[in-house]
């Protein structure tokens, strides 16, 4: 079989944490992200998960006939598409939340219809290699124990020290599973939560816990009018609106904080916010780390901007969660949806705002935050694109670790990174005997992405073929492989040596004829002059 026919057939068959941000902002390095030829109707970057040198991009669609994806880029390949997950199913809203740790992925489908309609489950894939950035499989399917048609369990997911919780925010009031890990490696219900407080609602629509705290957002809960509530007191840079009128706070949301005791998670507060306003759904986007609560409403009122959004900061203070602070963009609009997506890492927090106006209408932009020596929230940085055009929203998405930033656009991902791209078509890596090929072309299919592993059979050296990826967003490339002689061509292809220095070279590869795999052998390789 040739190439070309290898390519048509499996085309056909296809149906980030860390402890630190050291980014230096004044020096980043920019890559656009290649898009999937597979996406079809969907939006890339609609979740973005980031974990040592992958990320997770899943792509969705509002169409309910579309099925989701999970897209994995390597980071250390120059941000090679690695991989593509899926669901059997069109509708089971595959993809809407990710949560991806290390060699691990979860993915909600919360219309799965396996325990009745609409009853929700979450997929689990792992890398089978860890060392090779292509081998992912699934490898479990959860559902709740006590599954009921409507419950939406997957509707959030956290996943802290090999701790797996799991909402269900529609199963009556809402209902929060947490699945360990056996010696068999098979995922059990050790415990779950159902909220105490019979005005919480939508509770486990959004989860987070770090250390001996557990947060769980209940965005269609309504206020707590009591005169122990009214009486708390805020700082008065909490307050972004007139309050010029008293709102009775219906749906305006909680976000419940439970505590480790006796090995068990027990309520310990409630957290809502007297500048709350109806329909505010405080609870949709939580985060704690630390002494830090952040918790975004990207339709909120700030001033005579409305919907422009804002996130709020709670901090803990002698084991008594206050209001702190209002983030809010530098720049608001009307409709700015200022907290649209947010992370919070090492006390930093990223917040993407997919509708100011800063380059055109809607073009998005994001902001990055972090407390000074008074622990007052300042505005580190801000950045748009300055090729982005009107309704692009950048900031759809956002993502950030200690190497890597990434933001979505309604059109592309790009990320962000301190060391430079190496953004050759075709990168040979001795440490590794991989020859990657970024851009190969083939008539009549598009532009690929090719990884090939080199052997020697004999006295012959062979290039196999290993994966490939079909890309739409390369009309053309230098690199082209002809199916009716077998020849790939490669103008200049970069080898990287041991020092991490590159050397180029031309090459011609020749196709093994009856090979069981596709394999090449070199015919020329002429040093090109620097």
């Amino acid at each position: 079989m040739n190439l070309l026919r290898l390519i048509f057939s499996l085309l056909f068959s296809l149906c980030v944490a860390s402890d630190v941000l050291a980014l230096n902002l004044s020096s980043l390095h920019k890559v656009k992200l290649s898009v999937p030829a597979t996406l079809a109707d969907k939006t890339l970057g609609t979740e973005i998960a980031v974990s040592g040198s992958t990320a997770a991009i899943a792509a969705y669609s509002d169409d309910k006939n579309v099925a989701g994806s999970v897209y994995l880029y390597a980071a250390d390949e120059n941000w090679r598409l690695s991989a593509e997950l899926s669901s059997h199913f069109t509708a089971d809203d595959f993809a809407r939340h990710i949560v991806l740790d290390d060699n691990i992925l979860f993915v909600s489908a919360e219309r799965d219809d396996t325990q009745g309609s609409n009853s929700g489950a979450v997929y689990i894939f792992e890398r089978t290699l860890a060392d090779n950035p292509h081998h992912w499989q699934q490898t479990a399917k959860l559902t709740a124990p006590d599954a009921q048609a409507g419950d939406r369990f997957g509707g959030a997911i956290a996943l802290v020290n090999d701790i797996l919780y799991i909402g269900a925010p529609s199963r009556g009031q809402g209902k929060v599973y947490i699945f360990t890990r056996d010696p068999q490696k098979l995922w059990q219900v050790t415990e779950s939560i159902e909220p105490e407080d019979p005005q919480a609602l939508r509770f486990g629509a959004a989860i987070d816990q770090d250390g001996e705290k557990l947060i769980i957002g209940a965005p269609y809960t309504d206020a707590d009018n009591s005169k122990e509530a009214q009486a708390k007191m805020r700082q008065p840079r909490f307050a972004i609106s007139k309050g010029d009128t008293y709102d009775p706070g219906i749906e305006s949301g909680a976000i419940y904080v439970y505590q480790k005791q006796a090995g068990l998670w027990q309520a310990s507060a409630r957290l809502g916010s007297l500048n709350r306003e109806t329909g505010d759904h405080l609870g949709e986007q939580i985060a704690i780390e630390g002494d830090i609560i952040a918790a975004s409403i990207k339709h909120k009122d700030v001033f005579d901007d409305l919907r422009a959004g804002t996130v709020y900061i709670y901090r803990n203070i002698a084991d008594r969660w206050l209001e702190d602070s209002a983030l809010v963009a530098s720049n608001p609009n009307v409709g700015a949806n200022f907290g649209s997506s947010f992370a919070l890492v090492d006390k930093q927090i990223l917040v993407g705002a997919n509708k100011v106006h800063a380059n055109g209408f809607n073009s998005g932009q994001v902001y990055l935050f972090s407390p000074d020596a008074n622990n007052n929230w300042e505005l580190l940085y801000e950045h748009t694109e300055a090729d982005l055009k009107a309704h692009e929203q950048f900031g759809f998405g956002v993502a950030l670790s200690s190497e890597y930033m990434l933001i979505a656009s309604k059109q592309a991902v790009y990320a962000y990174q301190e060391t430079p791209v190496d953004d050759y078509p075709a990168i040979y890596y001795l440490d590794s005997r991989t020859l990657q090929l970024n851009e190969v072309e083939l008539a009549g299919v598009g532009v690929l992405s090719a990884t090939l592993n080199l052997s020697q059979v004999a006295d012959t050296l062979l290039l196999t073929l290993t994966d490939y990826q079909l890309r739409s967003d390369i009309a053309s490339s230098d690199i082209n492989y002809s199916a009716n002689t077998g020849r790939l061509t490669i103008p200049q292809l970069a080898l990287q040596t041991k020092t991490g220095e590159y050397v180029f070279y031309t090459v011609v590869l020749q196709q093994v004829e009856n090979s069981t795999n596709i394999q090449f052998r070199v015919l020329s390789l002429i040093p090109k002059e620097s």
